[in-house]
Protein backbone atom coordinates (compact mmCIF):
# COMPACT_ATOMS: atom_id res chain seq x y z
CA UNK A 1 0.00 0.00 0.00
CA UNK A 2 2.83 2.38 0.87
CA UNK A 3 4.46 1.64 -2.48
CA UNK A 4 1.19 2.39 -4.29
CA UNK A 5 0.80 5.71 -2.48
CA UNK A 6 4.41 6.62 -3.15
CA UNK A 7 4.13 5.75 -6.86
CA UNK A 8 0.87 7.68 -7.10
CA UNK A 9 2.49 10.77 -5.57
CA UNK A 10 5.42 10.49 -7.99
CA UNK A 11 3.08 10.23 -10.96
CA UNK A 12 1.04 13.18 -9.73
CA UNK A 13 4.19 15.27 -9.33
CA UNK A 14 5.30 14.38 -12.85
CA UNK A 15 1.89 15.34 -14.24
CA UNK A 16 2.01 18.71 -12.46
CA UNK A 17 5.55 19.33 -13.69
CA UNK A 18 4.41 18.47 -17.21
CA UNK A 19 1.51 20.91 -17.02
CA UNK A 20 3.83 23.60 -15.67
CA UNK A 21 6.33 23.08 -18.52
CA UNK A 22 3.53 23.16 -21.10
CA UNK A 23 2.24 26.34 -19.52
CA UNK A 24 5.64 28.02 -19.82
CA UNK A 25 6.09 26.94 -23.44
CA UNK A 26 2.59 27.96 -24.52
CA UNK A 27 2.89 31.26 -22.71
CA UNK A 28 5.50 32.26 -25.28
CA UNK A 29 3.05 31.76 -28.16
CA UNK A 30 1.65 35.20 -28.91
CA UNK A 31 -2.13 35.53 -29.13
CA UNK A 32 -4.61 38.37 -29.43
CA UNK A 33 -4.88 38.87 -25.66
CA UNK A 34 -1.14 38.92 -24.98
CA UNK A 35 -0.39 41.10 -28.02
CA UNK A 36 -2.94 43.77 -27.08
CA UNK A 37 -1.77 43.79 -23.48
CA UNK A 38 1.86 44.17 -24.54
CA UNK A 39 0.98 46.94 -26.99
CA UNK A 40 -0.79 48.90 -24.26
CA UNK A 41 2.24 48.48 -22.02
CA UNK A 42 4.67 49.70 -24.65
CA UNK A 43 2.56 52.43 -26.31
CA UNK A 44 0.34 53.76 -23.54
CA UNK A 45 1.63 57.31 -24.07
CA UNK A 46 1.25 57.17 -27.86
CA UNK A 47 -2.47 56.36 -28.01
CA UNK A 48 -5.00 59.19 -28.27
CA UNK A 49 -8.01 57.04 -29.26
CA UNK A 50 -8.60 53.71 -27.49
CA UNK A 51 -11.23 51.23 -28.68
CA UNK A 52 -12.72 48.71 -26.24
CA UNK A 53 -15.68 46.35 -26.36
CA UNK A 54 -16.56 43.06 -28.04
CA UNK A 55 -16.58 41.82 -31.64
CA UNK A 56 -18.70 44.67 -33.01
CA UNK A 57 -15.85 47.12 -32.42
CA UNK A 58 -13.02 44.58 -32.71
CA UNK A 59 -14.06 43.82 -36.29
CA UNK A 60 -16.01 46.97 -37.08
CA UNK A 61 -13.61 49.85 -36.28
CA UNK A 62 -10.30 49.96 -38.11
CA UNK A 63 -7.81 52.15 -36.18
CA UNK A 64 -5.68 52.64 -39.31
CA UNK A 65 -8.27 55.20 -40.46
CA UNK A 66 -8.10 57.15 -37.20
CA UNK A 67 -5.27 59.19 -35.71
CA UNK A 68 -3.07 57.55 -33.06
CA UNK A 69 -5.67 54.87 -32.33
CA UNK A 70 -5.48 51.30 -31.03
CA UNK A 71 -8.19 48.63 -31.06
CA UNK A 72 -8.10 46.69 -27.78
CA UNK A 73 -11.58 45.19 -28.24
CA UNK A 74 -11.88 41.39 -28.19
CA UNK A 75 -14.77 39.24 -29.39
CA UNK A 76 -17.24 38.03 -26.74
CA UNK A 77 -15.75 40.15 -23.97
CA UNK A 78 -18.27 41.10 -21.23
CA UNK A 79 -18.26 44.74 -20.14
CA UNK A 80 -16.81 43.81 -16.74
CA UNK A 81 -13.40 43.23 -18.36
CA UNK A 82 -13.57 46.49 -20.32
CA UNK A 83 -14.19 48.22 -16.99
CA UNK A 84 -11.13 46.59 -15.45
CA UNK A 85 -9.00 47.48 -18.47
CA UNK A 86 -10.22 51.09 -18.24
CA UNK A 87 -9.29 51.18 -14.56
CA UNK A 88 -5.87 49.76 -15.31
CA UNK A 89 -4.88 51.83 -18.32
CA UNK A 90 -6.77 55.10 -18.70
CA UNK A 91 -5.19 56.87 -15.68
CA UNK A 92 -1.76 55.94 -17.08
CA UNK A 93 -2.28 57.02 -20.70
CA UNK A 94 -0.99 60.58 -20.80
CA UNK A 95 -2.23 61.44 -24.31
CA UNK A 96 -5.54 59.59 -24.36
CA UNK A 97 -8.36 61.84 -25.55
CA UNK A 98 -11.14 59.46 -26.61
CA UNK A 99 -12.47 56.09 -25.50
CA UNK A 100 -14.82 54.32 -27.93
CA UNK A 101 -16.80 51.35 -26.61
CA UNK A 102 -19.35 49.05 -28.22
CA UNK A 103 -23.02 49.23 -27.23
CA UNK A 104 -24.79 46.49 -29.19
CA UNK A 105 -28.42 45.48 -29.46
CA UNK A 106 -27.72 42.25 -27.56
CA UNK A 107 -25.32 43.99 -25.17
CA UNK A 108 -26.03 42.62 -21.67
CA UNK A 109 -27.55 39.23 -22.27
CA UNK A 110 -26.09 37.62 -25.38
CA UNK A 111 -23.40 35.51 -23.75
CA UNK A 112 -25.35 34.67 -20.61
CA UNK A 113 -28.71 33.62 -22.04
CA UNK A 114 -28.09 32.60 -25.61
CA UNK A 115 -25.60 29.90 -24.66
CA UNK A 116 -26.82 28.71 -21.26
CA UNK A 117 -25.40 25.24 -21.84
CA UNK A 118 -21.84 26.56 -21.88
CA UNK A 119 -22.21 29.58 -19.62
CA UNK A 120 -20.16 28.32 -16.68
CA UNK A 121 -17.31 26.98 -18.80
CA UNK A 122 -17.23 30.18 -20.84
CA UNK A 123 -17.08 32.26 -17.66
CA UNK A 124 -14.20 30.15 -16.35
CA UNK A 125 -12.19 30.51 -19.54
CA UNK A 126 -12.85 34.26 -19.65
CA UNK A 127 -11.63 34.65 -16.06
CA UNK A 128 -8.46 32.63 -16.62
CA UNK A 129 -7.51 34.19 -19.91
CA UNK A 130 -7.95 37.80 -18.79
CA UNK A 131 -5.92 37.15 -15.67
CA UNK A 132 -3.15 35.37 -17.48
CA UNK A 133 -2.74 37.62 -20.51
CA UNK A 134 -4.18 41.00 -19.50
CA UNK A 135 -3.44 41.24 -15.79
CA UNK A 136 -7.05 41.46 -14.56
CA UNK A 137 -7.26 39.95 -11.05
CA UNK A 138 -9.62 37.13 -10.20
CA UNK A 139 -12.82 38.00 -8.41
CA UNK A 140 -12.33 34.69 -6.64
CA UNK A 141 -9.15 32.68 -7.06
CA UNK A 142 -9.92 29.40 -8.87
CA UNK A 143 -8.30 26.29 -7.42
CA UNK A 144 -7.67 24.78 -10.84
CA UNK A 145 -6.03 27.83 -12.43
CA UNK A 146 -2.88 26.07 -13.67
CA UNK A 147 -4.69 23.27 -15.48
CA UNK A 148 -7.28 25.51 -17.10
CA UNK A 149 -4.80 28.13 -18.26
CA UNK A 150 -2.56 25.47 -19.77
CA UNK A 151 -5.45 23.95 -21.69
CA UNK A 152 -6.79 27.32 -22.81
CA UNK A 153 -3.32 28.49 -23.81
CA UNK A 154 -3.16 25.45 -26.05
CA UNK A 155 -6.44 26.50 -27.67
CA UNK A 156 -5.24 30.07 -28.22
CA UNK A 157 -1.93 28.91 -29.65
CA UNK A 158 -3.72 26.55 -32.04
CA UNK A 159 -6.13 29.28 -33.15
CA UNK A 160 -3.27 31.73 -33.63
CA UNK A 161 -1.36 29.33 -35.90
CA UNK A 162 -4.50 28.35 -37.81
CA UNK A 163 -5.50 31.94 -38.49
CA UNK A 164 -2.03 32.87 -39.68
CA UNK A 165 -1.99 29.90 -42.07
CA UNK A 166 -5.41 30.76 -43.48
CA UNK A 167 -4.85 34.51 -43.43
CA UNK A 168 -8.23 35.16 -41.82
CA UNK A 169 -9.33 36.73 -38.59
CA UNK A 170 -5.81 37.77 -37.69
CA UNK A 171 -5.09 40.88 -35.64
CA UNK A 172 -2.81 43.47 -37.17
CA UNK A 173 -0.30 45.85 -35.61
CA UNK A 174 -3.03 48.19 -34.30
CA UNK A 175 -5.22 45.41 -32.96
CA UNK A 176 -7.77 45.36 -35.78
CA UNK A 177 -9.35 41.96 -36.52
CA UNK A 178 -9.58 41.43 -40.26
CA UNK A 179 -12.73 39.72 -41.53
CA UNK A 180 -12.91 39.13 -45.26
CA UNK A 181 -16.06 37.12 -45.92
CA UNK A 182 -18.92 38.77 -47.81
CA UNK A 183 -22.33 37.81 -46.45
CA UNK A 184 -24.66 35.64 -48.50
CA UNK A 185 -26.98 34.52 -45.74
CA UNK A 186 -27.06 34.61 -41.96
CA UNK A 187 -25.34 31.85 -40.05
CA UNK A 188 -27.64 29.79 -37.82
CA UNK A 189 -26.21 31.14 -34.56
CA UNK A 190 -26.65 34.65 -35.81
CA UNK A 191 -30.31 33.93 -36.48
CA UNK A 192 -30.68 32.78 -32.88
CA UNK A 193 -28.72 35.78 -31.64
CA UNK A 194 -31.19 38.17 -33.24
CA UNK A 195 -34.33 36.82 -31.61
CA UNK A 196 -33.23 35.49 -28.23
CA UNK A 197 -34.24 38.67 -26.40
CA UNK A 198 -37.88 37.76 -27.02
CA UNK A 199 -37.49 34.73 -24.75
CA UNK A 200 -35.86 36.47 -21.78
CA UNK A 201 -37.90 36.95 -18.64
CA UNK A 202 -38.29 40.38 -17.08
CA UNK A 203 -36.24 39.45 -14.01
CA UNK A 204 -33.26 38.29 -16.06
CA UNK A 205 -33.44 41.30 -18.33
CA UNK A 206 -33.52 43.69 -15.37
CA UNK A 207 -30.60 41.93 -13.67
CA UNK A 208 -28.28 42.05 -16.66
CA UNK A 209 -29.24 45.57 -17.69
CA UNK A 210 -28.60 46.90 -14.19
CA UNK A 211 -25.24 45.14 -14.09
CA UNK A 212 -24.35 46.61 -17.47
CA UNK A 213 -25.34 50.11 -16.33
CA UNK A 214 -23.14 49.72 -13.27
CA UNK A 215 -20.06 48.83 -15.32
CA UNK A 216 -20.71 51.48 -17.97
CA UNK A 217 -21.10 54.08 -15.21
CA UNK A 218 -17.74 53.01 -13.77
CA UNK A 219 -16.12 53.53 -17.16
CA UNK A 220 -17.79 56.93 -17.52
CA UNK A 221 -16.49 57.97 -14.10
CA UNK A 222 -12.94 56.92 -14.99
CA UNK A 223 -13.13 58.87 -18.25
CA UNK A 224 -14.46 62.00 -16.56
CA UNK A 225 -11.75 61.88 -13.88
CA UNK A 226 -9.08 61.67 -16.58
CA UNK A 227 -10.58 64.17 -19.06
CA UNK A 228 -11.27 61.46 -21.63
CA UNK A 229 -14.21 61.72 -24.02
CA UNK A 230 -16.42 58.61 -23.72
CA UNK A 231 -18.26 57.50 -26.84
CA UNK A 232 -20.62 54.52 -26.99
CA UNK A 233 -21.27 53.17 -30.49
CA UNK A 234 -23.84 50.77 -31.91
CA UNK A 235 -22.32 49.51 -35.15
CA UNK A 236 -24.34 48.92 -38.34
CA UNK A 237 -26.07 45.58 -38.82
CA UNK A 238 -27.38 43.76 -41.86
CA UNK A 239 -31.01 44.34 -42.88
CA UNK A 240 -31.91 40.74 -42.03
CA UNK A 241 -30.75 41.39 -38.45
CA UNK A 242 -32.77 44.58 -38.21
CA UNK A 243 -35.94 42.72 -39.19
CA UNK A 244 -35.71 40.73 -35.95
CA UNK A 245 -35.09 43.59 -33.53
CA UNK A 246 -37.93 44.63 -31.24
CA UNK A 247 -39.10 47.72 -29.36
CA UNK A 248 -37.94 46.45 -25.96
CA UNK A 249 -34.38 45.89 -27.12
CA UNK A 250 -34.17 49.17 -28.99
CA UNK A 251 -35.60 51.20 -26.12
CA UNK A 252 -33.21 49.54 -23.68
CA UNK A 253 -30.27 50.74 -25.76
CA UNK A 254 -31.29 54.33 -25.11
CA UNK A 255 -32.45 53.78 -21.52
CA UNK A 256 -29.00 52.50 -20.54
CA UNK A 257 -27.25 55.56 -21.97
CA UNK A 258 -29.77 57.88 -20.31
CA UNK A 259 -29.15 56.15 -16.96
CA UNK A 260 -25.42 56.87 -17.21
CA UNK A 261 -25.95 60.44 -18.41
CA UNK A 262 -27.68 61.32 -15.18
CA UNK A 263 -24.30 61.54 -13.45
CA UNK A 264 -21.58 61.35 -16.10
CA UNK A 265 -21.07 62.59 -19.67
CA UNK A 266 -21.35 59.95 -22.39
CA UNK A 267 -21.94 60.40 -26.11
CA UNK A 268 -23.97 57.82 -28.00
CA UNK A 269 -24.06 57.16 -31.75
CA UNK A 270 -26.44 54.53 -33.10
CA UNK A 271 -25.72 53.26 -36.63
CA UNK A 272 -27.72 50.05 -36.30
CA UNK A 273 -30.19 50.97 -39.05
CA UNK A 274 -28.20 53.62 -40.88
CA UNK A 275 -29.13 53.50 -44.58
CA UNK A 276 -25.55 54.22 -45.61
CA UNK A 277 -24.62 50.67 -44.56
CA UNK A 278 -27.22 48.56 -46.34
CA UNK A 279 -24.93 46.91 -48.92
CA UNK A 280 -24.33 43.16 -48.43
CA UNK A 281 -20.69 43.73 -49.36
CA UNK A 282 -20.13 45.49 -46.01
CA UNK A 283 -20.90 42.46 -43.85
CA UNK A 284 -19.12 39.40 -42.52
CA UNK A 285 -22.38 38.09 -41.04
CA UNK A 286 -25.71 39.52 -39.90
CA UNK A 287 -24.35 41.63 -37.06
CA UNK A 288 -20.66 42.15 -37.95
CA UNK A 289 -18.96 44.30 -40.53
CA UNK A 290 -16.19 42.84 -42.68
CA UNK A 291 -13.03 44.77 -43.55
CA UNK A 292 -14.79 46.64 -46.36
CA UNK A 293 -17.61 47.75 -44.09
CA UNK A 294 -15.18 48.54 -41.27
CA UNK A 295 -13.20 50.94 -43.45
CA UNK A 296 -16.36 52.67 -44.61
CA UNK A 297 -17.78 52.83 -41.08
CA UNK A 298 -14.57 54.06 -39.45
CA UNK A 299 -14.28 56.92 -41.94
CA UNK A 300 -17.90 57.88 -41.23
CA UNK A 301 -17.31 57.65 -37.49
CA UNK A 302 -14.24 59.85 -37.72
CA UNK A 303 -16.25 62.48 -39.57
CA UNK A 304 -19.24 62.34 -37.20
CA UNK A 305 -17.10 62.52 -34.07
CA UNK A 306 -14.82 65.24 -35.41
CA UNK A 307 -11.71 63.15 -34.77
Amino acid sequence: MKKFVRDFVYILILILIGIYVIEILLNNVQNEYSYKHKYLQEHKDDISILILGHSHTAWGINPHFLDSAFNAAIAARPLYYDTKLAEKWIPNMSNLKVLIISHGYDFPWGFFNLHNWEEEEWKKNTVYIHYKYMGIPFVETPNDYLLHTALFSSHLAKESFRNEELGIGTYDSLGYIWRGKVIHECDDWQENDKIHINNIGADSLYKYVQEYIMYLTDIAKICENNNVRLIAVTTPCHKSYLEQTNKIGMQTLYDVIDSVRINYPIEYYNYLSDEEFRADSFYYDCSHLNYIGAEHFTKRLKKDLGL
